[in-house]
């Protein structure tokens, strides 16, 4: 069952854990997140980006993750990260999604408020959550490259006045984290973190997840993060694993034994994850 992920973020805020976000490419990819939070009995959502969802295809992603999720019996939120357009938006909700994010954090305050205000208005109508985001994370996602001059950190008036102009579910913030892998450890700022949780009351999501400490993490999640995305660990586990069984034996044919080495590897890696989040055993809550 696809489920919204306002009630996976809004019991995880009570419960002091965070939900893990996975980005997926492939089918095996979705299977593995899924089964891994079947069998963690951990909530989770299962990610698009705008380039997988038009790789994919939206209503191919949607019948996939039906099907997986009755297979397995457990309820997933189906989310599409950083919706890079209204009508990318739209499309995933009428092949539904579950919930999105438009990410208009490179625009002006203005606009940014402006379409993300038609986005939500598109997607409660038919009871899908929305993430939007305040200040530049740093990194590559998709094709869009911030570097370290155009990053920002997350203004926190500028949040308080885009989460109630909005009217978002969720609100995606710059605090030190990146896209990708990091150069050097990354410092979380803090007090920036609670000053917007204080400022906003909705749950607040972290973004590149991949690298980040594991104390950093915990503490995050003490200050209201209920969304951690975990995109880069997954792909490098996954193409490590595919890397490794090929180098094993160059000249096989047989695709399902290489994606199932695959396959193991990333379920480990999501396992690993879920419990660093505190997410595991915690889907009766939901």
């Amino acid at each position: 069952m696809l489920v919204p992920m306002k009630p996976l973020l809004d019991a995880a805020l009570k419960g002091g854990y965070a939900v893990g976000s996975f980005n997926v490419a492939s089918y095996e990819m979705m299977e593995s997140i899924i089964r891994t939070a079947a069998d963690c009995e951990s909530p989770v959502i299962v990610s698009t980006s705008s380039a997988e969802a038009r790789y994919l295809d939206p209503e191919v992603v949607v019948a996939a993750a039906r099907a997986l999720s009755h297979k397995y019996g457990t309820p997933i939120a189906l989310h599409l990260d950083h919706g890079d357009s209204f009508e990318m938006a739209t499309q995933c909700i009428r092949s539904g999604y579950t919930s999105v994010m438009y990410d208009g954090s490179h625009l002006s305050l203005h606009e940014n408020i402006a379409l993300t205000q038609q986005v939500v208005a598109a997607a409660h109508a038919v009871g899908v959550t929305v993430e939007g985001e305040i200040g530049r994370i740093q990194g590559v996602e998709d094709d869009l490259i911030v570097d370290e001059r155009e990053a920002s950190m997350t203004d926190v008036n500028e949040a308080t006045r885009f989460a109630h102009e909005t009217g978002i579910d969720a609100l995606a913030v710059a605090i030190g984290n990146a896209h990708g892998f990091y150069k050097s450890e990354p410092t979380l700022d803090m007090a920036r973190l609670s000053a917007i949780r204080s400022a906003t009351d909705i749950s607040i999501v972290l973004h590149g997840g991949t690298g980040i400490p594991a104390e950093q993490i915990k503490q995050a999640v003490t200050l209201g993060i209920a969304k951690i995305n975990v995109a880069s660990k997954i792909r490098r586990t996954f193409m490590n694993a595919l890397h490794g069984a090929l180098a094993e034996d160059p000249n096989t044919t047989e695709v399902r034994d290489v994606m199932t080495v695959g396959r193991e590897a990333m379920m480990a890696a999501i396992k690993e994850s879920m419990e660093m989040l505190g997410s595991i055993g915690k889907s009766s809550k939901v």
